[in-house]
């Protein structure tokens, strides 16, 4: 009896195969065959097939080494066995060769720009790469390859704990989203992969990995307040202020996502139309030149609490600063809001 194991040490050129003889009787030689995969149980002596034997006889356990294979190419091989009146032949393996490797790491990576919950990289284009995995670590430690294994796809990889993986792009750019406030050391490892095949991908691993370090502060924002209406505001007057709040950002810039507000004195909801949310990146009301985050309609009641939602407000920098206006077409009457 003929059987074959798993192959191991697959690269671009060769792979390892190892097979056992159990069969009782003289073997006068055995070994393997191997052929482009045409999804047949070829044998010695059909087309295309390459026999490599053993310089060993007998039974037991043998290995060989497949040798001058061609780069992500999809191969059968077979373990034999051979006595004076027949050959015996294990099942059939199939398997990919790697692509060829990348030729060098990645250089020149660089963080091209961040935000408080982003990190914006860039690098230098690697010959031969069709994929690049970008890594990173917040332990204040560098990430770790060991667990980036030749013939795995990118998503399937066991990384080592505290080596998370940011991004897999086909470019030479990537944006890390949704981080924390934290130092982040970021790595890019080049991989080559041939015709969508996980088992041909092939990364670029040998020497010193290039590492960038970039650290994420939380936003701190300081809020101050004014009441811009006057106590009896102009009737059929359109956006007219109300309310005015003050932004100073520091540690990393931000962008608001909502915002609650009361309303407070006496009106009748039939006295307006509307409640409108600016933002102003020079604090000063100008619908020109402001940004209209959203419109609060119907008009709520007196003292109702109410929720600006669904918008993205305009970056502001680390030490920047911007203001927020209420604003509300008037019918007539009497109309005050603060938060």
């Amino acid at each position: 009896m003929v059987s074959i194991s798993a192959l191991s040490n697959i690269t671009s050129s060769s792979a390892l195969a190892s097979g056992s003889v159990s069969s009782t009787g003289t073997i006068d030689n055995r070994g393997f065959i191997y052929y482009l995969s045409s999804g047949l149980d070829q044998v010695i002596g059909d087309s295309g097939v390459t026999e490599l034997r053993d310089t060993n006889t007998g039974t037991g356990s043998f290995s060989l080494n497949l040798d001058g294979l061609t780069a992500a190419t999809f191969y059968s091989v077979r373990a034999f066995a051979r006595n004076t009146s027949e050959v015996g032949y294990s099942a059939r393996l199939d398997f990919w060769t790697l692509a060829t490797e990348p030729q060098a790491g990645v250089s020149a990576l660089s963080v091209s720009g961040k935000s408080a919950s982003s990190i914006d990289l860039s690098w230098a284009a690697v010959p031969g790469a069709d994929g690049y995995l970008v890594l990173y670590r917040t332990d204040t430690k560098d990430p770790d390859a060991s667990g980036i294994n030749d013939g795995t796809a990118p998503a399937n990889l066991n990384l080592p704990t505290g080596t998370k993986l940011g991004a897999n792009v086909s470019g030479t750019s990537a944006s890390l989203s949704g981080l924390s406030p934290a130092v982040y050391r970021i790595t890019v490892i080049p991989y080559a992969q041939a015709l969508g095949q996980a088992e041909t991908t092939n990364y670029q691993t040998a020497g010193l990995l290039p590492v960038v370090t970039e650290s994420l502060l939380a936003a701190t924002i300081v809020m101050s307040s004014q009441d811009v209406a006057s106590s009896i505001v102009n009737p059929g007057a359109n956006d007219q202020p109300l309310y005015q709040l003050n932004l100073s950002v520091t540690g990393s810039s931000t962008q608001l996502l909502s915002l609650q507000a009361r309303t407070m004195g006496t009106y009748a909801s039939s006295d307006i139309r509307n409640l409108k949310l600016w933002f102003s990146g020079d604090n000063v009301f100008d619908r020109t030149n402001d940004v209209l985050l959203q419109i609060f309609s119907p008009v709520p009641t007196p003292g109702e609490i109410i929720t600006f939602s669904g918008f993205t407000a305009p970056l502001i920098p680390a030490g920047g600063s911007a203001s927020l206006f209420i604003t509300t077409d008037v019918v007539f009457r009497y109309f005050r809001e603060a938060t």
